[in-house]
């Protein structure tokens, strides 16, 4: 792991690995963005799951996660630790799974959409 800083703080990125050498984790701190971006990745290399976290461990940001054969699984975005907008999940083919909208951080019921792992829609369940 490597740790940078700069007046007693830390400052740039730390970084693990497995260890078959591929990348663990990965902490980009930027001052402009106010939180640390946190990269995960699989065994395989491929890239796990990326989140924002402010200094307290409030989420911020985007969160994605990613199936191990690198396609998408989940994405949302976060602010103050409350999920913001709306969420999508995926399946491992990359095909839309479910979708719904998010309003004062809980899930808007009605606003849910669900597809097949062909990409067809199926009909409104209101999950």
């Amino acid at each position: 792991m490597h740790q940078f800083y700069s007046n007693g703080e830390e400052v740039g990125n730390d970084t693990t690995w497995y260890e078959n050498g591929n990348l663990y984790n990965v902490s980009i701190r930027d001052s402009s963005l106010g939180f640390t971006k946190h990269l995960s990745y699989y065994p395989n290399g491929k890239l796990k799951s990326i989140i924002g976290l402010t200094e307290k461990g409030m989420m911020e940001g985007e969160y994605k996660e990613f199936h191990p054969n690198g396609n998408i699984s989940f994405e949302t975005t976060y602010t103050n630790h409350e999920a913001q907008d709306s969420a999508t999940y995926y399946y491992k083919n990359g095909q839309k799974q479910y979708f719904y909208l998010i309003e004062n951080g809980l899930k808007v019921k009605e606003s849910a959409i669900e597809w097949t792992e062909e990409g067809l829609k199926k009909t409104n369940t209101n999950k």
